[in-house]
């Protein structure tokens, strides 16, 4: 059990900053597109 917890506190942080990587990605992507056609 103790050892779920040790995974599941390691593995939280590693979710949280993939989906925030993920997030600011496709924040660039959407400004690289309105860069390249401006409507």
């Amino acid at each position: 059990m103790s050892n779920d917890k040790k995974i599941a506190s390691s593995f939280v942080p590693f979710v949280v900053k993939k989906s925030f990587q993920v997030k600011a990605f496709q924040k660039i992507n959407i400004a690289v597109k309105k860069r390249k056609n401006p409507r």
